[in-house]
């Protein structure tokens, strides 16, 4: 293969540019609507439609749903972990089944209750105090996490176009909160599943495309087991090994139940007409999460064959690997005038599809648990204005816009890869917040002492956990071979550092695999919550 210098021409900008424009105005035509509706004395419907209550559809919401957890980590991140460690980690793709679970086990429960916010439901089952920490964990795991996915696309697209990467976090962080602000939970729906459509489409031509220049899908195959990335047998008790068959659908299982236990995806939930309708489209979105996943992963073989024998990180015309992708496009699809525009514009749709339903979310949840609690405790009488709502509402998605545009410019200072990092911050922080809520449902003799105990007990853990392994370094993935040598000029081949021979007794515990961090702190929520409600008494379930 040629190693041309690849970079956007005029037509991928123009494409680009139209492409983020068109789907921000979405956002815009709903904010519009929105806006006569509110003109017309129909301010409530006009809020609902920000909030999302009832009014919502299967398909989009569905497709909405998914692109909540297929952002960036997962359009750049999978292929690259495929490319640089094999396709153990394709076997998450199974641990999916637990969206239909949360479904039937959390989802309905909430719906029938008629609560809008899920931590509503942690005061009715233990008190106040538990769902004001409930709410401050999942503001700080979503606006740490968004932040990450926001310097994904950044730093891909920096990288293989010039254009600096504060200011493609800036772009990104300006055009999300103006179609989430603007347009409300409609408006991000529609956008998201337009978003969607246009990564299917593109990722189908990047495995199309890439297996015709190898030689077919077969060829592919054939690279990629050379090179040893064809893994589906690793089985291993030991917690420190980063993926095995256990990791991957036991602490997967886990892991997507605490990343689809969270309001961002919920409100989606709750804005469907009818739990028969709730539970259809927790299939559709199961089955679409899975059907992307394993483009995904294919894709990442795709990529590595395409390569193979001139790797693009030891040539070091990539810094990160989830550089990878955009550069494939711009070199493969260098004679396609707009694709490469195209799939950019998608990756940054991805993007903004995640970071939209973080904004409208924790906007939701502050606005539901925290001012309107506020307001009612100063002035008891006071009755909610649709109006000051809404433009409440706005303002806090500006807010939480411009915070998760703050820790996007810090990213670079956490470690990690960008998907390693953003699932472990989902593990570290979601994992006993849903634990509490399955706790509620599970074990009716656990009282608000026992699940404060536990929540607290597990994040402290969970925390020490995954800052020790950044502190310490301990933890660095062992890249598969990458080879060179077929390229014009090839270089020396990077090696990775050998580990330390001092380490310390902790290093064993810092080293655990980032996919058991889910399982980890639920078993110790569930754990201590038992045992200290065994000691100070029994309540009961609601």
């Amino acid at each position: 293969m040629a190693t041309t210098e690849a970079t956007f021409g005029t037509v991928d900008y123009v494409v680009f540019i139209l492409v983020l424009v068109g789907t921000s105005a979405i956002g815009v035509i709903q904010g519009i609507i929105g806006f006569i509706k509110q003109r017309n004395g129909k301010a409530k419907q006009a809020e609902e439609d920000d909030v999302g209550v009832k009014n919502l559809s299967i398909w989009p919401a569905s497709l909405s749903i998914m692109a909540s957890v297929s952002a960036a980590p997962f359009v750049l991140g999978i292929p690259a972990e495929i490319y640089a460690y094999g396709t153990m980690f394709s076997l998450l793709v199974f641990a999916y089944v637990a969206l239909p679970f949360m479904s039937h086990i959390l989802y309905e429960r909430w719906y029938k209750m008629g609560i809008t916010s899920m931590y509503e439901y942690l005061e009715l089952r233990y008190n106040k105090i538990l769902r004001s920490i409930a709410t401050a964990l999942f503001a700080l795991a979503l606006l740490i996490y968004s932040g990450v996915i926001v310097y994904a696309p950044a730093l891909a697209f920096s990288q293989v176009s010039g254009v600096d990467i504060n200011l493609c976090i800036v772009l990104v962080g300006v055009i999300g909160i103006v179609y989430t602000a603007v347009g409300g939970l409609k408006g991000v729906l529609w956008v998201d599943a337009l978003q969607m459509l246009i990564i299917l489409g593109s990722v189908i031509a990047i495995i199309a495309e890439g297996c015709s220049r190898v030689g077919g899908i077969a060829k592919v195959w054939e690279i990629a087991d050379e090179g040893q990335r064809i893994q589906f047998d690793v089985v291993s008790a030991d917690p420190r090994v980063r993926h095995t068959v256990f990791t991957q659908i036991i602490g997967g299982f886990f892991f997507v139940m605490v990343m689809f236990c969270n309001q961002a995806v919920l409100q989606k939930f709750l804005g469907l007409p009818s739990v028969t309708k709730m539970h259809v489209t927790a299939y559709i979105s199961m089955a679409a999460v899975m059907l992307y996943f394993s483009l995904f992963c294919l894709s990442g073989l795709v990529i590595y064959a395409y390569y193979a024998g001139c790797d693009p990180i030891l040539g070091e015309r990539v810094s990160e690997g989830d550089q990878l992708v955009p550069l494939f496009v711009l070199e493969v699809f260098s004679d396609a005038y707009g694709f490469p525009g195209l799939f950019t514009a998608a990756v940054f749709g991805a993007t903004l599809s995640s970071i939209a339903g973080a904004m409208n979310a924790m906007a939701a949840v502050t606005l539901l648990d925290v001012i309107q609690p506020l307001v009612k405790m100063i002035n008891p009488e006071a009755k909610p204005d649709p109006k000051k709502t809404m433009l409440a509402f706005k303002a806090l998605v500006v807010i939480y816009g411009i915070l998760i545009v703050g820790i996007a410019f810090i990213t670079p200072f956490m470690g990690s890869s960008v998907i390693e990092l953003s699932l472990s911050i989902v593990g570290t922080l979601g994992a006993p917040i849903m634990a509490l809520f399955l706790i509620g449902v599970i074990f009716p003799f656990v009282n608000s002492w026992g699940a404060g105990a536990g929540c607290l007990v597990s994040l402290i853990v969970c925390v020490w956990l995954n800052l020790g392994t950044v502190i310490t370094g301990t933890k660095t993935a062992i890249r598969l071979p990458l080879d060179d040598t077929q390229c014009p000029s090839n270089v020396t081949a990077t090696v990775q550092p050998l580990a330390s021979e001092d380490r310390s007794p902790l290093d064993d515990f810092y080293e655990i695999s980032y996919l058991w961090y889910s399982l980890l702190g639920c078993a110790i929520t569930v754990v201590v919550a038992i045992g200290v409600s065994a000691v100070t008494g029994k309540q009961l379930i609601i």
